[in-house]
């Protein structure tokens, strides 16, 4: 069965411009046009994309992502160059989690001092910069910014 573009961007939560923009990237290699000279799409079309997709959403840049395409009708020859490109992502991938965790657990600390100072458990002293920072900083490994 084939897919209109706007079917595609619709599955995949996608806006038809971005997918023109992956097109006009290189990214979507296999795509056939019609007799009309619009972009037909396959269900393997639309795993693709999705592939795509999920990479942009970690942070993947279209580079990254177009050199690893360009790699793929290499096959075996070319195992190794996907793997590095995807092990580097794995590990950028990695580091934002560990960000983010340590975001999170700031944000869950602040949140559980506002709830004491709303419930009148604790006085509000964090009033000025300075005063919230030095909380903050209590919360960070080292007391420090890596």
């Amino acid at each position: 069965m084939n897919y209109t573009i706007k079917q595609v961007a619709d599955e995949l939560e996608l806006k038809v411009s971005t997918l023109h923009y992956y097109d006009r990237e290189g990214l979507l290699p296999t795509i056939i046009r019609d007799t009309n000279n619009s972009r037909v799409f396959s269900k393997d079309d639309i795993e693709w994309i999705y592939m795509i997709k999920a990479m942009r959403d970690t942070g993947m840049s279209i580079g990254d992502i177009r050199q690893y395409i360009k790699l793929v009708p290499q096959g075996r020859e070319s195992v190794e160059a996907r793997k590095e490109i995807l092990e580097k992502h794995q590990h950028y991938i990695e580091e934002q989690m560990k960000a983010y965790q340590f975001i999170s657990m700031a944000l869950k600390e602040k949140l559980s001092y506002y709830e004491r100072v709303i419930a009148g458990e604790e006085e509000n002293n964090c009033y000025d910069y300075k005063d919230e920072w030095e909380s903050f900083k209590k919360l960070i490994p080292g007391g420090t910014i890596r």
